[in-house]
């Protein structure tokens, strides 16, 4: 059974003759007839009765009628869902952040950009730094804002949205901050805590690099999964790590933590895959351009 063989029987039943039929469809009488034959033969009823002028319906061709139109209809219904599906789709637009994160500023640009886009869907997921690159590049997101993340595939572009400053941070229990005053050299012979090379490749080379600059080496350095994890750790009261004021704004206010402000920094970036670009990819990368700039003057 196919659609033509369908689509022929109902326009039988609606003209009620073979040319008439078969001038509607732009088909040959002879063809319509030999489908309709071979319907009849597949389905093992009679569907049509046929006389000199005109044909009838059989009792099998009304009920067989029937389920053409049930058919149609739930194609045209099946259609009309499809097209729902594809138009949401194309409407969505799925960001990844690093896991922990909590940004008030990129909450504010996404109710901006979202306010300007009424028609776009946006969508936040979490995930680790390896885990960002890897949805990313299965195209399960669109793109993704991240600390130190970069790519070395062809089809992933990366765009620096700003340099992002760092500063040191240490518990309020850590010794150190017993000191009126803290230098960045006091945190020499100290225990360190970074990000795993698994999670994040580039981690040995940045503090290896941070070190080198300020002139310290650490005691030790213990790699832990994720920022989280390293803001845990420091509440001990045992431990430095490095950690920037744009993506971590809110430790600023942690009276449990003291910072001390560095002239490094980290590229704050986007990254999106350029085969399968969302619409919206292009237009967001503008607006959080304009809109990080706008904050860092507000900021500074």
């Amino acid at each position: 059974m196919t659609s033509r063989q369908l689509d022929y029987f109902s326009t039988i039943a609606e003209c009620q003759n073979f040319s008439a039929a078969a001038r509607k469809l732009y088909v040959s009488q002879p063809a319509i007839s030999q489908q309709i034959q071979v319907l009849e033969e597949e389905i093992g009823y009679p569907l049509i009765h046929r006389t000199r002028h005109h044909v009838e319906l059989t009792e099998y061709g009304q009920i067989f009628l029937q389920f053409c139109q049930k058919l149609k209809d739930d194609y045209t219904d099946l259609c009309d869902s499809m097209y729902e599906l594809k138009k949401s789709k194309e409407n969505q637009f799925t960001i990844g952040l690093l896991e922990g994160l909590s940004i008030p500023w990129f909450s504010r640009l996404l109710q901006d950009f979202s306010a300007e886009n009424p028609d776009c869907i946006v969508s936040i997921q979490s995930h680790s730094f390896s885990g960002l690159t890897r949805e990313l590049q299965q195209n399960r997101l669109d793109l993704t804002l991240s600390l130190l993340l970069d790519s070395t595939e062809p089809e992933i572009l990366v765009k620096k949205l700003c340099e992002s400053p760092c500063m040191f941070v240490i518990s309020r229990n850590h010794p150190l901050s017993q000191k009126n005053e803290i230098c960045i050299r006091d945190f020499d012979n100290n225990i360190f805590y970074q990000i795993t090379q698994d999670e994040l490749p580039s981690a040995p080379r940045i503090m290896a690099d941070v070190c080198q600059h300020y002139g310290i080496s650490p005691k030790q350095i213990i790699p832990v999964p994720n920022p989280s994890s390293m803001l845990l750790m420091l509440t001990s009261g045992v431990g430095v790590t490095l950690l920037d004021k744009y993506t971590y704004p809110e430790i600023l206010k942690f009276n449990s933590l003291k910072t001390i402000d560095t002239d490094y920094s980290h590229n704050l970036n986007l990254m999106w895959n350029a085969k399968t670009a969302n619409p919206y990819t292009e237009k967001f990368v503008s607006y959080a351009q304009t809109y990080i700039h706008k904050y860092i003057e507000n900021t500074v």
